[in-house]
């Protein structure tokens, strides 16, 4: 469904700026380190590029990559949905004229649709994630990936959880579990909201559900931090001693809007 997308200019856009963003600075040492830095000069061959070469690493750290890619989705994310959100609006518009008078084709196919671009929404993701941890082992080997939780439990000892995800590699791929998750309740929220109310109004309402709100409880001191819908995302970014039902409790956020909006405000062709 993404070739045939007219909006998926913008995706690629998008994401071509989140990844340098990401690896930028990797990126900047590799094209601008220089021989003649004044610590470097009158140094051996082997001593430049040894140095270059730990610079280079040092700049594509996952220790730096995977915190940057965390702090930053919960911007890229309502941006990419933006764009999701009115490629679902135009194709709306379109099915309306050919399915008049026919509810269930037309319900089944809004269905459909959005389902596809919950996918896609995710797949990016999940692709601009793993193509991060790609380059950062390429050029910096996971070196320090120990670092990461170093001084957080980031699952509780008695969960199965730890178990499954207690290795450092295992806290990566947990991380990109849970955002691919979000994303895709996220997008099937926004879809549905933009469905009910428009595009402008619905895109509006949904920054303000992911964003303010977010903002909003996390500014309460003693506010359950689980109803901020954000907090899906960077939970794997600071919480400690996780358990299944910490991780399930953050879902609600996005579940329960999407059951209210598909039971109690149904489809009607307009």
């Amino acid at each position: 469904m993404f070739k045939k997308l007219s909006k998926k200019k913008w995706i690629v856009i998008i994401s071509i700026f989140f990844i340098l963003f990401l690896l930028g600075d990797g990126i900047f040492e590799m094209l601008t380190f220089s021989s003649v830095q004044e610590d470097l000069v009158g140094k051996s061959i082997e001593k430049i590029n040894e140095v270059r070469s730990k610079v280079i690493a040092a700049s594509f750290d996952i220790g730096v990559i995977f915190p940057k890619f965390i702090q930053f989705v919960i911007i890229y994310i309502p941006i990419l949905l933006a764009i999701i959100t009115y490629e679902y609006y135009q194709l709306k518009n379109k099915l309306i004229k050919f399915n008049i008078g026919k509810n269930d084709n037309y319900n089944k196919e809004l269905n459909n649709t959005k389902f596809k671009l919950a996918v896609i929404a995710t797949i990016n993701i999940i692709g601009i994630f793993i193509f991060s941890l790609c380059i950062s082992y390429i050029f910096g080997g996971f070196n320090n990936i120990e670092n990461l939780y170093r001084n957080n439990t980031l699952f509780d000892e008695k969960s199965i959880l730890k178990s499954l995800f207690g290795s450092n590699i295992g806290i990566l791929i947990f991380g990109i579990i849970r955002i691919a998750i979000s994303t895709f309740l996220a997008s099937i929220l926004s879809l549905d909201i933009v469905e009910k109310i428009g595009y402008v109004k619905g895109i509006l309402i949904f920054w303000a559900y992911l964003i303010i709100i977010s903002i909003t409880i996390y500014g309460i001191k003693d506010a359950p931090k689980f109803l901020a819908p954000l907090e899906s995302i960077i939970l794997i970014g600071k919480n400690q001693n996780l358990t299944i039902i910490d991780i399930l409790k953050n879902y609600i956020i996005y579940i329960l809007p999407i059951f209210f909006i598909r039971i109690f405000l149904k489809n009607e062709v307009n």
